[in-house]
């Protein structure tokens, strides 16, 4: 078949032409006098072209064997407009094996940020500085002698507490209406909001002394809700006054912030230390020897108090008294280590029967003895030991 359009003709139908004879390849290039005038090679795309003599140019298809109309560079860039992707420029080059330029990627990640961070601004982000954060709890059912002392110390274990201007905790005792006197609630305030749920967590539905009896002897403690009031400004004698305020209280603000800082230090050289005792929690200056001489009955209603008081911070799975220990000793033992935690952000420093309780966890070092010589290793001691503390009982309850 010949490529070459017959020589007189003024349209070549592309679909009906032989391919040239005298061509032995797509890519071999024919002598000039074996092709029609009209015939070109062309070394771009190493295709045969030809232009017939109403002017439009074809190219020949090898795999159709037949000439097929080339597009008009205007028709071209009308099909390309139409099928134009938005974002996509036709012009850039494609990045080799489908990765993107590192620059290209680290540039997309800081813009995909940018408009995270508007996006949030414009949304609100509750995490911003802007808004105002509740960092207040509100406490009922407080005794009605309870003191400033007692609740900054209890409810310190959660976190640190604002201060005023005088330097003095953000406590509130609210007072009845009628009487003037203190009505058992309370607001404190925390520095971070954190603190607030780990407050409701750890002393909601407990008892601010150790040793309560009954249920209104138990604190009830929830986020501290306000009704946002507007209050009158008190007068202020200039602008200057008002500066310094936020200066000061921005200091205070600063050396709670560094306090809390230190703190945590401190908690990750623990929580590095921490080995298979981290469950174990010793409790010192529970009980003195003559009062376990005494009251035979004590052992068993002491170990039954600190459980059940230890069973609302997680699952106790032992709890031991050391008769022989003249500092009290008693040892807890939790299902898991962040009850065991809990339990010295509780017990630490609070007083019970008069005296001030230490708990800490136990370090694996100290062997704190009992009746039987049993250890914190053997809490449960001898079946002899067991039996003599079960006749002493009975004899007790003989003699009531």
């Amino acid at each position: 078949m010949d490529p070459r359009p017959a020589a007189h003709s003024s349209s070549v139908p592309p679909s009906q032409q032989p391919p040239d004879p005298h061509l032995s390849g797509t890519d071999s290039q024919p002598g000039p006098s074996s092709l029609d005038p009209r015939v070109h090679f062309d070394k771009t795309t190493g295709k045969w072209h030809f232009e017939d003599d109403d002017g439009r140019e074809y190219e020949w298809m090898e795999a159709k064997h037949a000439w097929v109309p080339l597009l008009e560079e205007s028709l071209w860039a009308a099909q390309q407009a139409a099928y134009k992707v938005d974002g996509v420029d036709e012009n850039t080059p494609a990045i080799s094996n489908g990765t993107k330029d590192k620059k290209q990627l680290k540039l997309e990640k800081q813009n995909q940020r940018k408009n995270a961070q508007k996006k949030r601004a414009l949304e609100g982000d509750p995490n911003s500085t802007g808004q105002q954060r509740n960092t207040a709890i509100y406490i009922t059912r407080l005794p009605l002698d309870a003191t400033t002392d007692e609740l900054h110390e209890c409810f310190s274990r959660a976190g640190l507490i604002l201060v005023d201007e005088e330097n003095q905790p953000k406590i509130k005792f609210y007072k009845d209406q009628t009487t003037g006197l203190f009505n058992g609630s309370a607001l404190v305030v925390f520095l971070k909001p954190e603190s607030v749920e780990l407050a409701i967590q750890l002393f909601d539905d407990t008892a601010l002394r150790l040793g309560a009896s009954s249920s209104q002897e138990r604190m009830q403690v929830s986020r501290a809700e306000f009704s946002h009031k507007k209050q009158p400004l008190p007068p202020t004698n200039s602008d200057q006054q008002q500066f310094q305020k936020r200066q000061k209280r921005a200091k205070k603000v600063e050396k709670l912030k560094t306090k809390l800082e230190e703190w945590d230090s401190d908690d990750e050289k623990a929580s590095a230390a921490q080995t298979r005792f981290s469950k174990v929690v010793v409790l010192k200056h529970m009980f003195t020897l003559a009062e376990l001489q005494e009251d035979p009955a004590l052992l068993l209603d002491l170990k039954e108090d600190v459980r059940e008081e230890c069973e609302l911070l997680g699952n106790v799975t032992n709890v031991t008294l050391y008769d022989l220990e003249p500092d009290g000793v008693m040892t807890v033992k939790f299902k898991e280590p962040i009850a065991a935690q809990a339990c010295i952000v509780k017990m630490n420093n609070r007083f019970f029967a008069g005296r001030q309780v230490g708990a800490f966890l136990y370090d694996g070092n100290n062997r704190y003895r009992k009746s039987g010589h049993g250890s914190i290793e053997n809490e449960e001691g001898t079946e002899a030991e067991q039996k003599k503390r079960l006749e002493a009982f009975a004899k007790f309850l003989e003699d009531q």
